[in-house]
C-alpha cells in the first residue's frame, strides 16, 4: 500500500514553476548547500529546502516552513546586519547581498554558509518574493585569525555604512561611499572567477562655464538628467554613481576594454545628442580595465582603478567630447568619429545590456 504523499508547500510549488525561467540562472551558478523562498507579502512564510536542515543537523519534517525558524538558528548578530542588507537589496536591486552568515547548528557548534539572495517583484514591480542559496563555507573559516579579522570587518563596515551617506541625496544613484563599496565587492568577485572588471569615469567639460550661465535649480536638473541616462544606457549587473559634484562613475564587471569603450562612446554619444535637463553639454570619460589575483590587496586594486581612469579622464579632456582608455594613453590610436556611432544603440555589443 503506497502511502500518500505530502503536498507541496505554496512556495515550494511556487519555485518549480519559476525555476524554468531565467531564475534558474542565478540558481545554477551555485552548488546550493540549502534554498530558502520568502513570502515577502506574508513574511512569516518561508519555505525551507530539506538541505538546509540537514546541514544544521536537524530533520526538515520536524521543522515548519516559518521565517521565525530560519531566524532562531542565524546568530542575532548576523540576523541583524543581514536584515539591514537584505532592505537595502529590496530598495535597491543593484546592491548585491552576498554575505557570509553565521548559524547555530543542532549540535551546538557553528557553520559559516555564504547566503546569496535575489529579490523578485510582480508584474506592478512591487518585491513579493526572496529567493536565499546557501553554500557551506565552514572549511574556510576555521582559522581564528581569519574569523576575528571577519568580525572586525563586520563592524568597521557596519560602522561606515552608519556614519557615511551611501547614496547621492540629488540624483538617488551612489554617492562616492557606494561607489568604493561596491568597486571593492566587484573586484573580489573579479578575483574569484578572474574576470575583467572595468571602470569609467565621465565629467561634463566647461562645468565652471554651466555654473557661471544657470542657476543651480538648472545645474541640478543637469546632474540628475544626466544619472538618468546614465541609468538607461547601462546592464542591470552595472554600477553607477556619483563620484564628486562634476563626476560620475560605471562599474562594469566582466567587461573587457574593448567593450568598455564601445559603452562609453555610447553614453557620450546619447548625451551629445540630446539635452540634459533643457541644456546641451559634453562630456568626456577615462576608462580603466583590468583583472586581479586573489592575492592582491582589493584597496590598492580599488585605488589602482580610480587612479587610472582619472589620469585617463585628464587627457581625454584635453580635446573635450572625448573617450580615452588608460591602456593606450601613450599610445596613438585613431579615435572612433561620433558620426559613425549612430547605430550603437540598436546594436549592443553583448547580452543583457539594457536595464
Amino acid at each position: 500500500m503506497q502511502l500518500p504523499q505530502n503536498p507541496l508547500h505554496y512556495l515550494q510549488e511556487e519555485l518549480y514553476t519559476l525555476i524554468h525561467q531565467p531564475l534558474f540562472g542565478f540558481i545554477d551558478k551555485g552548488s546550493l548547500d540549502g534554498i530558502l523562498f520568502w513570502d515577502l507579502t506574508q513574511q512569516h512564510n518561508m519555505w525551507i529546502s530539506s538541505g538546509f536542515w540537514h546541514i544544521l543537523g536537524y530533520h526538515h519534517d520536524t521543522m515548519e516552513h516559518l521565517a521565525s525558524n530560519w531566524k532562531a538558528v542565524l546568530f542575532k548578530e548576523d540576523l541583524s546586519l543581514a536584515l539591514e542588507k537584505l532592505n537595502k537589496h529590496i530598495q535597491y536591486p543593484e546592491y548585491p547581498f552576498n554575505r557570509v552568515l553565521r548559524y547555530r547548528h543542532k549540535n551546538g557548534s557553528t557553520l559559516w554558509l555564504r547566503c546569496r539572495a535575489m529579490v523578485l517583484h510582480n508584474q506592478s514591480q512591487q518585491p513579493t518574493r526572496m529567493i536565499f542559496l546557501h553554500n557551506d563555507v565552514t572549511a574556510l573559516m576555521q582559522d581564528k585569525d581569519e574569523i576575528q579579522y571577519y568580525q572586525n570587518e563586520i563592524a568597521k563596515l557596519h560602522q561606515e555604512m552608519q556614519s557615511q551617506s551611501f547614496l547621492d541625496p540629488l540624483t538617488s544613484i551612489y554617492a562616492h561611499k557606494g561607489v568604493e563599496e561596491n568597486c571593492k565587492y566587484l573586484i573580489e568577485a573579479s578575483k574569484r572567477d578572474g574576470s575583467l572588471l572595468s571602470v569609467a569615469m565621465f565629467e561634463i567639460d566647461a562645468f565652471e562655464q554651466l555654473h557661471q550661465q544657470h542657476d543651480q535649480e538648472r545645474i541640478d536638473k543637469i546632474l540628475k538628467a544626466l544619472a538618468h541616462t546614465l541609468y538607461d544606457s547601462t546592464r542591470r549587473v552595472d554600477i553607477i554613481g556619483r563620484f564628486d559634484s562634476e563626476k560620475f562613475v560605471v562599474l562594469m564587471p566582466n567587461t573587457s576594454k574593448e567593450d568598455a569603450m564601445v559603452v562609453s562612446w555610447r553614453i557620450c554619444n546619447s548625451i551629445r545628442r540630446h539635452p540634459c535637463g533643457g541644456v546641451d553639454i559634453t562630456l568626456s570619460c577615462g576608462v580603466a580595465t583590468r583583472s586581479s589575483l586573489l592575492q592582491e590587496d582589493t584597496q590598492k586594486i580599488y585605488e589602482q582603478l580610480i587612479l587610472s581612469t582619472d589620469e585617463a579622464l585628464h587627457h581625454a579632456k584635453k580635446e573635450s567630447n572625448r573617450v580615452q582608455h588608460y591602456d593606450n594613453i601613450h599610445v596613438t590610436i585613431p579615435q572612433i568619429e561620433l558620426q559613425d556611432m549612430g547605430d550603437m544603440e540598436e546594436q549592443p555589443r553583448y547580452e543583457d545590456y539594457y536595464r
